[in-house]
């Protein structure tokens, strides 16, 4: 949600803003809570359930995988390093997850991402659903 209210801050801007502004992550919070106060309600179950953060930050990912297998550019190397980070980012949740929540089933995560990348495509097959049947 705060990306939506105040778009999603570039990777190296984001590093140079911690390195420049010691107390970053939390001015950056407080802002976030000022626009979205919903945000304090869902940060309190993330305390209780700090696992819930895993599976969001998962869902975020993946999702960005989907977006990524159609919008990736035509460079071969820069391809690469984003499909290495993405996976490396899940690989860790799951591993983390497991540790934190292990009566959870984690490796569904990687049975999602093999289902976005080598798997039927859910857009088509949503816009192959017959919402409305004529009577």
């Amino acid at each position: 949600m705060p990306e939506i209210i105040q778009g999603d801050l570039s990777s190296p801007y984001r590093m140079l803003l911690k390195e420049l502004i010691p107390d970053f992550e939390q001015v950056s919070e407080n802002i976030e809570y000022e626009l979205i106060p919903e945000l304090k309600t869902i940060a309190h179950y993330f305390e209780k359930k700090p696992y819930l953060k895993l599976i969001c930050k998962a869902a975020d990912l993946l999702e960005a995988l989907s977006y990524f297998q159609f919008a990736k550019g035509q460079d071969t190397q820069h391809n690469e390093v984003i499909t290495y980070k993405l996976n490396e980012a899940l690989e860790l949740i799951s591993k983390t997850g497991q540790k934190q929540a292990n009566h959870l089933n984690w490796n569904e995560i990687s049975k999602i991402k093999e289902d976005i990348i080598n798997g039927n495509s859910a857009i088509i097959n949503f816009e192959n659903i017959k919402l409305f049947s004529p009577h």
